[in-house]
């Protein structure tokens, strides 16, 4: 498992980014118990980032770092489910959110950019 990024969500799960294999995988905090992974689809590179959106969803992040087409930063329910994921401005590894928006981080041009979280 090439897990990099770590983060807890809600209804005490742990939720892990597992690069190359392509899907985030989700834990029960209190049993240890793995949980359905999120899984995605051919084109995409895997997840890097992870953190709790404050708003019953996790959100990711998608680097362009295996060729694929484009980088994005999407989300998913916490309770799982398919991904949803916005085409980015540049490869993002890392993000936060802060009063409902989101953060990620661009390395290629130095810059930090923001999104109001969306509510499900």
């Amino acid at each position: 498992m090439s897990a990099t990024s770590i983060a807890v969500g809600p209804g005490s799960t742990i939720w892990v980014a597992v690069t190359g294999a392509k899907k985030l995988a989700r834990f029960d905090a209190a049993t240890g118990t793995q949980l359905a992974d999120v899984n995605f689809p051919a084109g995409f590179c895997g997840p890097v980032g992870i953190t709790d959106g404050g708003n019953n969803r996790m959100y990711f992040t998608l680097p362009n770092d295996c060729g694929a087409p484009s980088p994005g930063i999407g989300s998913v329910a916490a309770t799982g489910g398919a991904p949803t994921v916005l085409a980015a401005a540049g490869s993002s590894y890392d993000l936060a959110v802060a009063s409902g928006a989101v953060y990620a981080a661009f390395p290629a041009d130095a810059a930090i950019r923001s999104t109001r979280a969306r509510r499900p």
